[in-house]
């Protein structure tokens, strides 16, 4: 792969871009979570904002990998007509056979885990820009073990409700927690000595980005899963990170891939450019509020067989499901197809 081509393939090469993932979406990620752990009645006012301005429009930014193009449509119509119903089934199926507070468990935790996997691949993105080896065991270890950490910290907890839903964790043993505590510590005090030794060696170029990036993502799971003591608000720091990174990088990806001067004209080739921030996400804002209106009112129709609120947590958490599969599948054959082009 040439250097253009290599520099188009990675969304976070330019340093100004790379900014927002290292400073100014976690400051206000948890600037916004400290502001609600110190005004405790706004959350559902802040929580509300987060879904509508960012959560929702992230996740319809999926389909931009997957619907605007008849050559899309077909790779991946598996994941346009069966994973829903797959999706809404087996939602429905943890519901009916164990209630919500189990489907809302399931959703703590798988959603932990896609914060964490997108955390470790921007991570790697970063490097590559910068000219390093995107494999860095020690940072996954860091990263995973801090995840770990603020899931078993809840698990503590015991909370009964997350997101105003309630919600049943398992119980673990308090030595769960100080083990994957010390583990993290240690893995981290390890990076930083690491950092402190690549620092002072003058011969090798110093990144300060990706080291700034592992700093960010540490400091919001430690903070939002272990220091604020609601589940609910401490959720904010991590997840509105989440999505301003996601919404950020998939407009990056679709820019550098509609590029080409020869690349198919599409209605989404003509929506993004380099220049068409904005745009992009004004189309995804609204995208994302009809699907989920479209939930509420598949659910407000049911309600005559069905409890109205339960069966739109059933829906919502069917579309999660949704997005996390259709992220791990897509993201990860994007890398295998790179690795391929470029063997």
């Amino acid at each position: 792969m040439s250097a253009t081509n290599d520099e188009r393939a990675n969304p976070l090469a330019d340093p100004q871009f790379a900014r927002w993932f290292v400073v100014w979406i976690p400051l206000a990620s948890l600037a916004t979570a400290l502001f609600v752990a110190a005004q405790p009645s706004l959350w559902r006012i802040v929580i509300g904002a987060d879904l509508w301005a960012l959560s929702y429009p992230h996740v319809a930014s999926t389909f931009s990998r997957t619907l605007f193009r008849r050559e899309d449509r077909v790779e991946h119509r598996w994941m346009l007509s069966a994973l829903p119903l797959f999706a809404l089934g087996g939602c429905a199926l943890v519901v009916w056979g164990l209630g919500v507070q189990a489907l809302m468990a399931g959703y703590f935790f798988w959603q932990t885990l896609h914060y964490t996997r997108q955390g470790r691949g921007m991570y790697r993105a970063l490097r590559h820009a910068s000219g390093q080896s995107p494999h860095d065991p020690l940072v996954d270890v860091v990263f995973y073990g801090t995840a770990l950490w603020g899931v078993t910290h809840r698990m503590i907890q015991q909370p009964t409700s997350f997101l105003g839903v309630p919600i049943a964790l398992p119980r673990v043993p308090m030595a769960f927690e100080v083990v994957l505590c010390a583990v993290t510590l240690l893995a981290f005090g390890a990076w930083v000595l690491r950092t402190a030794r690549e620092a002072l060696d003058r011969t090798r170029p110093f990144d300060t980005t990706t080291r700034l990036y592992v700093i960010s993502q540490v400091v919001l799971f430690v903070v939002g899963y272990v220091l604020i003591d609601s589940p609910t608000i401490g959720w904010l720091a991590v997840n509105v990170w989440h999505n301003a990174q996601y919404l950020l990088f998939v407009h990056r990806w679709n820019v550098r891939r509609f590029a080409p001067a020869d690349a198919e004209p599409s209605s989404l080739a003509r929506l993004v450019n380099a220049d068409s921030g904005a745009r992009f996400y004004l189309a995804f804002a609204v995208a994302g509020a009809a699907l989920y209106g479209v939930a509420w009112v598949a659910a407000a129709a049911m309600q005559w067989s069905f409890d109205r609120g339960l069966t739109y947590i059933v829906l919502l958490q069917a579309i999660n499901v949704h997005h996390y599969v259709a992220d791990m599948v897509l993201w990860t054959a994007r890398g295998d197809r790179r690795r391929r082009a470029t063997a």
